[in-house]
């Protein structure tokens, strides 16, 4: 009963015990917490679950019976110390609170929940033969009391989340994506190409017009084309264009490769005798030449030289200035057959649309 009775107090203290309704209150879920749990528990034997009714009753009477004395106990007065009387010893059994008033268990109906037959298939002891059984009373763990009012909140209090972390936080993503997409759209293409493109990145060099003075320089170039010189060197065997032009007191060869082409087609011939000198050799040719119509032109050079070797393809942008374009190649310690050529195969515009380049002059040195 101990157990109930501190259970019991417990509530009260949460709760408004002042009043009789408030204790009701708590009494009411007492009752309906210990039937919820002795009908959860299907294991006890019906005199044990009346017994457990029983002593929860009586402890509400003790409880009741504690509140009547303090209502009922005479106001202390300043001047005068209180009369003490002796406290008398309450029989909880004979104590009748008339708001709560114990009910009888054995004619009461059934706690909800509860099966009915338990209480009728009871035994009764007769008065004149005492139960000398002992039962042993099972440990029984009673829920929380469950009341009406919310109880009091004691923990520490939440903090108020911010939202400015998060919204931080997406806008240093967001900028990010934007910068790495902006990257892409600017850089991407242009390391695309130099990934996939064998040619030499071309020098920022330019020279004026009339400042290249064939073969002789310190240097040790050798000239292979010259439009004033070996025009005929030229070979376009029915595919695309050829003229010799004047700009200002320089000749040049105009040459355009035909519409939709991007094979080879103009060939430039190399002397064998330049060839002879190059065998077995590391090579720089140089091409000066600008374009006719675009600020923006690609062309390509392949490099036909037979069994002395190739180059692969070179792949170069010019513009309407006079520009110098310069490639490295191994040339293969072989000579010609009798009746071959070594050729430069140029195609003047790579995107196929036939514009035409004019070039000024092909060199050739020794890097060994």
């Amino acid at each position: 009963m101990a157990g109930f009775e501190d259970l019991i107090r417990g509530a009260l203290i949460k709760q408004d015990s002042t009043t009789k309704e408030g204790r009701e209150k708590v009494y009411y879920s007492a009752r309906q917490a210990l039937t919820r749990m002795t009908t959860k528990n299907g294991s006890l034997a019906p005199d044990v679950i009346e017994s457990q009714h029983q002593k929860l009753e009586l402890a509400i009477v003790e409880i009741e019976a504690s509140y009547a004395d303090q209502l009922g106990a005479p106001q202390v007065t300043s001047g005068s110390a209180p009369d003490i009387e002796t406290p008398v010893a309450v029989d909880p059994a004979t104590v009748r609170i008339e708001s709560a008033p114990v009910p009888d268990v054995r004619s009461a109906t059934p706690a909800p929940g509860m099966e009915t037959s338990l209480a009728s298939k009871r035994q009764e002891p007769g008065f004149g033969t005492p139960d000398t059984k002992l039962h042993p009373e099972p440990s029984v763990r009673l829920e929380p009391i469950q009341t009406d009012q919310p109880s009091s909140y004691s923990g520490d209090v939440l903090r108020e989340k911010k939202p400015y972390a998060k919204m931080l936080l997406w806008t240093i993503i967001l900028v990010g994506i934007g910068v790495a997409i902006w990257w892409a759209i600017t850089f991407g293409p242009g390391l695309l190409r130099e990934q996939f493109d064998g040619s030499v990145p071309n020098p920022a060099t330019t020279q004026e017009s009339g400042s290249f003075v064939p073969g002789g320089d310190s240097e040790e170039w050798s000239t292979v084309f010259l439009p004033s010189s070996n025009a005929e060197n030229i070979v376009t065997n029915g595919s695309g264009a050829a003229e010799l032009l004047r700009d200002g007191a320089v000749q040049v060869m105009r040459l355009a490769s035909p519409d939709g082409t991007v094979g080879n087609n103009l060939l430039v011939k190399v002397p064998r005798g330049v060839m002879q000198d190059l065998r077995g050799k590391a090579v720089t040719f140089e091409l000066t030449v600008k374009a006719v119509e675009s600020d923006s032109q690609e062309f390509v050079v392949f490099c036909e030289f037979s069994q002395m070797g190739n180059c692969g393809r070179k792949r170069f942008t010019t513009s309407t200035n006079k520009e110098a374009f310069i490639f490295d190649v191994l040339v293969n310690d072989a000579e010609l057959a009798a009746g071959e050529d070594a050729y430069l195969s140029i195609n003047t515009d790579f995107n196929g649309k036939g514009r035409a380049l004019d070039l000024f002059s092909v060199r050739v040195r020794s890097s060994q």
